[in-house]
């Protein structure tokens, strides 16, 4: 801090050792990051959140239909090629708060360079009004305490929910697969938590500065199903959340072997105009650690499974 220097981007230098072949990488010149060897292994935490412990957070209606299909995809062997022990899901009651930061932490000690991870995410979020010392978004866990005898209660959401820097710390700092995805399908419908009865909260999606810690590092990448200003929509008669219903449409298309920049650009059109069609917006969003930040997912991993996932 005295040098005024991003800790952030320091815990995650471009180079770790990458093993290529069963040597060592050169080190990367000050002119970029190395380039990660072939895929050894494949680790995924999928989190869908429909019913909330706390009474007064609305229920979302696919989100935990969204979490199990995206996840069914990932295990695909014709599509995601992720091992199933490689894949922990959360929904609902098994989503808290501690259970999401515990899938984050298996992940964290068991990834290796040339690992590739996916964290997605499907539930309400809050947006930085609800955080009146700090501007924070959280995402709402199961757990989360919204309400107290007055009404809202910031304290109790500042207790319980999942600060989404604290997920944007555990990707830019805790993650050492030089592969890593974020995908975010958080819903925030209009009455997701209201700090009055007649105060709707705004619907935003994280802030773009959330997003860019979130992608810094060598080969993050974030996908998000809206802008900050827009809601992120489900759908009755697709029974899906639009974002995550086009994702699944893409990945499956592709055998999973489209690079998730082009899986970005489909989906974002084709969400922009299924939602233009009922006169409403939604914009997925995406960041990249840099430019040339890219990959499939369902590329093959080189390595067995590990025995003790």
């Amino acid at each position: 801090m005295q040098q005024e220097l991003n800790p952030l981007v320091l815990a995650t230098p471009a180079s770790r050792g990458l093993s290529v072949e069963g040597e060592t990488a050169p080190q990367p010149t000050p002119t970029g990051p190395a380039k990660p060897g072939p895929v050894q292994q494949k680790w995924a935490l999928v989190i869908g959140i429909g019913r909330f412990a706390d009474g007064k957070v609305p229920p979302l209606k696919y989100t935990t239909d969204d979490a199990n299909a995206f996840a069914a995809e990932l295990e695909d062997p014709a599509i995601g090629r992720f091992p199933k022990p490689h894949v922990r899901v959360l929904t609902d009651q098994q989503a808290t708060t501690k259970n999401i930061k515990e899938g984050l932490n298996w992940i964290a000690r068991r990834t290796k360079p040339n690992d590739l991870v996916v964290i997605y995410v499907a539930t309400h979020g809050t947006p930085r009004t609800l955080d009146s010392a700090a501007g924070a978004n959280y995402l709402v866990t199961y757990d989360t305490e919204v309400s107290g005898a007055d009404g809202f209660d910031e304290d109790a959401l500042y207790a319980t929910a999942y600060p989404m820097v604290e997920l944007a710390n555990a990707v830019a700092t805790r993650m050492r697969a030089l592969r890593t995805a974020v995908i975010l399908d958080t819903c925030y419908s209009g009455g997701s938590v209201k700090p009055s009865p007649s105060a709707a909260v705004p619907d935003k999606m994280p802030s773009a500065e959330m997003l860019a810690r979130m992608s810094q590092g060598t080969g993050r990448i974030v996908l998000t199903a809206s802008q900050a200003n827009e809601e992120s929509l489900e759908s009755s008669e697709l029974k899906h959340g639009y974002f995550t219903y086009f994702l699944l449409d893409a990945l499956k298309s592709g055998r999973g072997e489209t690079p998730l920049s082009q899986i970005y650009a489909s989906v974002a059109q084709r969400v922009a105009q299924r939602v233009a069609a009922g006169g409403l917006r939604q914009h997925p969003m995406m960041s990249r650690s840099s430019q040339d930040a890219d990959f499939a997912l369902g590329v093959p991993a080189s390595e067995p499974v590990d025995p003790e996932p």
